[in-house]
């Protein structure tokens, strides 16, 4: 096309406009294309009454050699490459949940915490993005003490408590086998690098803290599990509302392909390994006879689905995304 002086004076508006946007839009585009992290991880969900929000507070990589323990190293080598599980690593997710009802909120596993450039603490973020103040939580739950499950309600550098006004829920077993100094020497060697922080934050919360025995109701409609195995005094917590169910399982189940394809493989990270493979066998098994929905902690975000028998094992069944409640 031959471009006429009518049309260059035509088009000089926008000649003129895009010189001047142009840095502006450049700089845009440079600044979406640093940012290196998705936008604040939340997902909505309905268990009868209860408002459940799945809040990500990041994620972390692990050795692929300590998903399974008990079979020959070739054999799980070939099942992480055929699944694309990593080669060397295998990414783990957070998935916090928080169960909201009236003027309730419970928390359940608040995460790591960490710094900003970290690939955990991104809970404040991601509580901020669905409109939910820290102090508004009522009750925090653990389903058991390892760091990134715990870590998250504390700063310890500080000396605060992330959640305020929150009363906090722990087993009474998994209090005494992290608190207790004489016990030390039951600590499998890997964990023993946990115990300073663990110990710290429990100092923060002890005159805030309940400790229950597994299968104690926290409030109506919220009943907890005992799911002892990976670690002793592990729990998970049962959602029971207007006829439908959500089982929130923290480490009993821990990945998406392996805890339901091969639930005997007994990953490294598991304190009593042959107790865990009970544990998530018996999980499992209610998930599929109930129908109950799970709510997995480390699995790809939100971590919400079914299970399905196969033959003598199970399949993880992914919900899908939910665009409204």
């Amino acid at each position: 096309m031959l471009i006429t002086r009518r049309h260059a004076l035509g088009n000089s508006a926008f000649v003129l406009t895009g010189v001047v946007l142009a840095p502006q839009l450049a700089e845009a585009e440079t600044a979406a294309f640093k940012q290196r992290t998705q936008s604040p991880g939340l997902y909505r969900l309905k268990v009868g009454a209860f408002e459940v929000t799945v809040l990500n507070d990041g994620f972390f990589r692990l050795p692929s050699a300590m998903l399974a323990t008990n079979i020959a190293e070739a054999e799980l080598k070939e099942f992480v490459k055929a699944n694309h599980l990593g080669t060397d690593t295998f990414l783990a997710q957070m998935n916090v949940v928080l169960v909201s009802f009236g003027d309730r909120r419970v928390l359940i596993d608040p995460g790591r915490g960490g710094s900003p450039q970290s690939t955990t603490g991104r809970l404040a973020a991601s509580l901020q993005a669905a409109g939910i103040e820290p102090a508004s939580i009522d009750i925090v739950v653990f389903t058991h003490a390892h760091p990134d499950h715990l870590w998250g309600a504390v700063d310890t550098k500080a000396g605060t408590m992330h959640f305020p006004n929150a009363w906090y829920v722990l087993s009474d077993m998994e209090w005494d086998f992290w608190s207790d100094p004489e016990r030390h020497g039951s600590f499998p060697e890997r964990w023993r690098g946990m115990i300073p922080g663990t110990q710290a934050a429990f100092k923060l919360i002890t005159d805030r803290t309940t400790q229950i025995k597994p299968g104690a109701e926290i409030l109506p409609g919220i009943a907890t599990i005992e799911s002892r195995g990976h670690t002793p005094g592990h729990m998970s917590v049962l959602l029971d509302s207007n006829g439908e169910q959500a089982l929130v399982i923290g480490d009993a189940i821990t990945n998406q392909l392996i805890s339901f394809a091969h639930p005997d493989w007994k990953p490294s990270y598991d304190g009593d390994m042959d107790q865990a493979v009970l544990a998530r066998r018996r999980l499992l098994d209610q998930a599929t006879t109930d129908r109950i929905l799970l709510l997995a902690y480390h699995l790809p975000f939100p971590g919400v689905g079914n299970v399905a028998r196969d033959g003598s094992a199970y399949r993880w069944i992914p919900e899908h995304w939910r665009w409204d409640l």
